[in-house]
């Protein structure tokens, strides 16, 4: 039976049904959202884009801020946050150019970065993140400069590490935060980091493997100009 709706995006009402029904349906974040086939389209063109991301910041904002499930209206708001200022970054980096790889960052003469988001909790060993270093550039990564920058922080997420195959040395996996992942906002949160260490005891190879995340985040805070100082955290 038909019944009327608004479209979650711009208030247009609509006939809703099985066979004559004006409304089209959005996914954002695994939650169906009635819209009208305007903002459909305008969504599916940044959905094909950024949905992936976008699941992947509402996935760490829940965890973060300790919250099960977030309404339609909750997500929708959220949603309006990220792709505003999506809008603004692409407007500012619409000419930045081919991006240069830095490994886990890339970069351009521009002054412009990119990196991957990633969700907190992944499981996901050293060695294997390793190998995935080379294939980053495939993945949805978000654009960035050093007023995107809030915070440098890292901490270790495996202790024990991961053997490399490689004599005496292991690769230990590291969450690096360049903004609190508790706020929505396009500009990047969460990415992983790995460091590798050689030593005869594992506290030493992980003393060493934290050693290259640092000066490898201090090659990124000042090839940006970061105004933030590089934090370990537990």
């Amino acid at each position: 039976m038909a019944k009327t709706v608004k479209c979650a995006f711009c208030g247009k009402e609509m006939v809703s049904g099985f066979f004559k029904g004006e409304d089209k349906v959005a996914t954002l974040a695994d939650e169906y959202i009635s819209c009208c086939e305007d903002c459909f389209r305008h969504y599916e063109l940044d959905n094909r884009n950024e949905g992936c991301r976008f699941a992947v910041k509402v996935e760490n904002y829940k965890k973060t801020n300790k919250i099960r499930k977030l309404s339609q209206q909750q997500i929708l708001a959220l949603y309006q946050t990220y792709f505003s200022q999506l809008q603004i970054c692409r407007s500012k980096s619409a000419n930045a150019g081919p991006m240069d790889s830095l490994g886990y960052f890339h970069a351009n003469d521009a002054g412009w970065f990119c990196t991957t988001e990633f969700r907190l909790g992944s499981v996901i060993s050293g060695r294997d993140m390793a190998k995935a270093v080379d294939k980053l550039e495939d993945a949805p990564v978000c654009a960035f400069c050093a007023d995107d920058i809030g915070c440098l922080t890292y901490r270790v997420v495996d202790k024990l590490g991961t053997d490399t195959g490689k004599t005496l040395t292991s690769a230990y996996l590291f969450e690096i935060r360049l903004n609190d992942p508790r706020e929505m906002t396009y500009r990047p949160a969460v990415c992983y980091m790995v460091g590798t260490g050689t030593a005869f005891l594992n506290h030493k190879r992980l003393e060493a493997a934290e050693a290259s995340v640092a000066s490898t985040l201090r090659v990124l805070k000042d090839a940006t100009g970061a105004a933030v100082q590089i934090t370990k955290v537990k």
